[in-house]
């Protein structure tokens, strides 16, 4: 083992030591004494100890001075050349495994002298710490044959017993075995001649090098204070951080303690990064909201969504990454400077091209376009019906390769009010819609030899909103709808048996706007308004128990123009007219319930809402919203919002749906001088 442990320590300043004073006495127990400080002025200290000159001692002179040393007379005198004898023979062999015949004063080294407990108030503007010295029992300053006097007159006294004063005594048990003994001696033999002339206060811009002497050095102070603690004020000067190393008579400084940082800047915060999304293969710049004392150095790391993936700019330029469907990356921004750092992860949301719309008029022959509903076919291609006011007519338009085709569904009276349409597995269009001069339900569905026209219900009044049509895995038809006559909500479908009509709900006047989707099982879930007396969001659904019937929002009066949608879980997402607050609202349910919440209050927005969900499960809606036609979809980042046709009147009547790559596709009247048209927008390259 090394005689000698030096500290590598740094710190400097205007000195107050505090010290509590141990007098040593016999009867095996240390009883503390009063000793006045007797301060010499401290010099002063640019890197380097005032210091004396240093001492070297031979092996034999050493031994001679432990030999020739007096203790006090209150020390048992057997035990203390016990004591004596045990630390020469520790020397001795010390100095024979190191290959050395001479001792030499110096600060101690390593663990044996490095302060650890050094601390900055800012609000004292003090530093403090322990004295460190390992063997130095006595609190000379110096590890010496002075050392072995506490331990003879605290002989055998245990640490911990509550008797005498066991912080002394811990301080005197070198070996840690809880009780003061001869084994104590060990530590003074392995650190003799250690000695700590003063302190000097080390201060550097960065935390692990540089440092450099700053103040004036603070003496060791009055010998036989426990415990030894230092109190001074900052010096002028110091920097970022602050430490102290021991001096000694070689006038080296010993190890460093453990480094502080002062309150000369701050280090970095960062409160916001942005942006946290964008489209794929766009090129963004990124910035952060630091506060902070300059300069400061970055460090981005995109986590693979972008290119380059990593930059040390501080608002670097790049290119997202090309994903095919939103994709989120673990994104992190450090910041740097001589205080400190700040670490800032986020998620980075790159998100599928949304391309650019397309919108082109369909039919513009006559007053066309009315309660229009779009579905598409395997291939993408979209089927729309939509009412003729001009002539009273259903009609229905489709697209193929070779573009759209036309054609007149039923003429037969007054018919194609409130249309909606759905295709089954084929491709074959099924439509349910009002007219006739019974004011009935009406159903229309193409086969291969073409059109054919069912009443399910009659006795209709021919308001209230459309009804709403799905069809499940085996082409059946499922219709959801408001039976104006009776204030109701009811629900028809078929079988191979025929058409079955039941009522869901017949209390107050509800079942407006209602719009149905049929789940993995076959089982229907509508969403519909409740007019009287509550004016509010409605959702029914039908499992194998039974009809069950919840109210989804109730805050003023909402629920109008519903449209529903179910993800892969089965769970429902609504979107929804807000007319108290002229707002489109969503609602969706998890596991934990319905959630509710406003996409777009800007303006009068939210009628004629129709909603779809992507493969991801998210929401897109299309509605009208300040005479226009808008389009807000979800994804990882959050709700975005466009208008995409605003000039003349346009939005009514908006129907959705989302081909497989997540393109919208919509059908809509427009109205301009007068006249109603439909057209059709999709998003696509």
């Amino acid at each position: 083992m090394s005689m000698r442990y030096r500290i590598l320590a740094s710190l400097s300043f205007v000195v107050i030591v505090t010290m509590l004073v141990v007098v040593f006495v016999s009867c095996g127990k240390g009883q503390p004494r009063s000793v006045d400080a007797d301060w010499s002025e401290p010099t002063e200290l640019q890197g380097e100890s005032s210091g004396t000159v240093p001492v070297s001692r031979t092996l034999a002179q050493v031994i001679a001075e432990i030999e020739a040393y007096e203790p006090p007379g209150d020390v048992d005198t057997d035990i203390f050349a016990a004591l004596t004898a045990e630390l020469v023979a520790q020397i001795t062999r010390l100095a024979e495994s190191e290959g050395t015949d001479r001792l030499a004063t110096a600060a101690p080294t390593g663990d044996s002298g490095r302060v650890t407990d050094l601390a900055y108030d800012p609000d004292s503007d003090l530093l403090t710490w322990s004295y460190v010295n390992v063997g130095d029992y006595d609190l000379s300053g110096e590890v010496g044959i002075s050392d072995i006097t506490p331990i003879a007159q605290n002989y055998l006294a245990i640490t911990d017993d509550g008797i005498g004063d066991d912080g002394y005594e811990a301080w005197l048990d070198g070996d840690g075995s809880g009780e003061i003994g001869i084994s104590d001696i060990t530590l003074i033999a392995e650190n003799y001649m250690n000695d700590v002339m003063e302190y000097r206060i080390v201060t550097s811009d960065s935390q692990n090098d540089g440092f450099t002497g700053v103040g004036e050095a603070v003496p060791y102070g009055e010998q036989g204070a426990f415990p030894k603690t230092y109190s001074v004020t900052l010096p002028d000067g110091a920097s970022a951080y602050i430490a102290v190393e021991p001096v000694g008579a070689d006038l080296a400084p010993g190890e460093r303690s453990n480094v502080e940082s002062i309150a000369v800047g701050e280090p970095p915060d960062i409160t916001d990064v942005q942006p946290r999304s964008g489209e794929e293969n766009s090129e963004v710049t990124f910035t952060a909201t630091v506060t902070s004392t300059t300069p400061l150095t970055y460090s981005w790391d995109f986590g693979g969504g972008a290119t380059p993936n990593t930059s040390t700019e501080e608002s670097p330029i790049v290119t997202l990454a090309d994903v095919g469907s939103t994709t989120l990356f673990d994104a992190s921004l450090t910041v740097t400077n001589d205080y400190g750092e700040d670490l800032h992860d986020f998620t980075l949301a790159v998100n599928q091209s949304t391309g650019e719309w397309h919108i082109e008029t369909v039919d513009s022959e006559g007053d066309v376009g009315y309660y229009n509903s779009i579905a598409l076919d395997s291939g993408g291609y979209p089927h729309v019906s939509y009412f003729d006011y001009t002539n009273k007519d259903l009609k229905y338009a489709y697209m193929d390769a070779s573009g759209w085709h036309i054609e007149t569904v039923d003429s037969e009276g007054e018919v194609g009010w409130y249309t909606s349409i759905a295709l089954e597995s084929g491709g074959y269009p099924h439509l349910i819609y009002l007219g006739g001069i019974n004011n009935n339900l009406k159903y229309a569905y193409m086969g291969a030899s073409g059109w054919n026209i069912e009443i399910v219900d009659s006795g209709l009044v021919a308001c209230g909103g459309q009804p709403s049509i799905a069809v499940d895995s085996g082409g059946y038809p499922h219709v959801s709808y408001f039976d104006d006559s009776n204030d109701d909500l009811k629900y028809a479908y078929m079988d191979p048996s025929g058409w079955h009509i039941e009522t869901i709900e017949g209390e107050g006047y509800v079942g407006w706007d209602t719009s149905i989707a049929i789940d993995s099982s076959g089982y229907p879930h509508l969403s519909y308004n409740f007019k009287v007396p509550g004016y509010d969001l409605k959702y029914a659904f039908m499992d194998a128990s039974g009809w069950h019937i919840e109210t989804v929002d109730s805050e003023g009066y909402v629920g109008r123009y519903t449209s529903i949608a179910l993800d892969s879980e089965g769970y429902p997402h609504v979107s929804y007219w807000d007319r108290t607050n002229d707002d489109l609202k969503y609602a969706y349910m998890d596991a934990s319930g319905w959630h509710t919440e406003t996409v777009d209050s800007e303006g009068d927005v939210g009628e004629y809402t129709s909603i779809a969900l992507d493969s991801d499960g998210y929401p897109h809606v299309s509605y009208r919203g300040n005479y226009d036609l808008k389009y807000a979809y979800m994804d990882a980042s959050g709700w975005h919002i466009e208008t995409f046709d605003s000039y003349g009147w346009v939005g009514y009547y908006a129907s959705l749906a989302l081909d497989s790559n997540g393109y919208a596709h919509l059908s809509y009247c427009k109205s301009e001088y007068g006249n109603h048209y439909l057209r059709y927008a999709y998003l696509g390259p």
